[in-house]
């Protein structure tokens, strides 16, 4: 069971989607290319050559790593600042945070990696924006909520999707941004 918009409030505009569109960095093709050759090849050539069951976690370990470089560069290397790396999505997302706060609106950020939570949270220090971060580790739920909803200059709600993504309702934001994609589309329709 879920609330719909309508259920929470008759007078919401209907929601707008936009779907925005960012190129690898030269970095982040290398550290792609990378993985697909040391441990993409593997797995295809272990399940050419499976005669029992397909290896699923080792596919989805590969994949795992795709998406942390396609998030941003920092996540696979493990430690460094953001700065010492370029993501053309991490780029693109200061874009939206640009024009958000331009056009004095709220925004949320989900994504499923904490560390990409930290990535973010990092950035907006180094802009002195005002935000929130709320993840599993996260003991002050409530006065985080009440922060973001209440105070003005707090302006960016940044959450990983499994923590913030159910049971809180963020009124105050106008927009919602999924820096990554989760697998269930119904988990990030809850979530937005």
């Amino acid at each position: 069971l879920r609330r719909t918009k309508k259920d929470v409030l008759d007078d919401l505009p209907d929601k707008i989607e936009d779907y925005r569109y960012c190129q690898l960095t030269d970095e982040q093709v290398g550290l792609y290319r990378k993985i697909l050759a040391e441990r993409a090849k593997a797995v295809l050539s272990g399940l050419h050559q499976a005669k029992g069951g397909i290896p699923y976690l080792h596919v989805f370990a590969v994949l795992q790593q795709l998406k942390r470089i396609c998030d941003h560069p920092a996540l696979l290397a493990g430690s460094g600042h953001f700065s010492e790396h370029k993501s053309g999505k991490f780029e693109l997302l200061k874009e939206l945070i640009d024009e958000a706060l331009d056009s004095d609106q709220k925004v949320v950020i989900f994504s499923q990696y904490i560390e990409m939570v930290k990535i973010i949270s990092d950035y907006c220090h180094s802009r002195q924006i005002a935000h929130v971060t709320l993840t599993g580790q996260t003991n002050n739920r409530g006065a985080i909520i009440s922060s973001f909803q209440e105070d003005p200059n707090v302006r960016i709600f940044i959450g990983s999707l499994l923590a913030g993504g159910v049971g809180i309702d963020l009124t105050a934001a106008s927009i919602v941004i999924h820096y990554d994609r989760w697998w269930n589309p119904s988990k990030e329709n809850q979530a937005t």
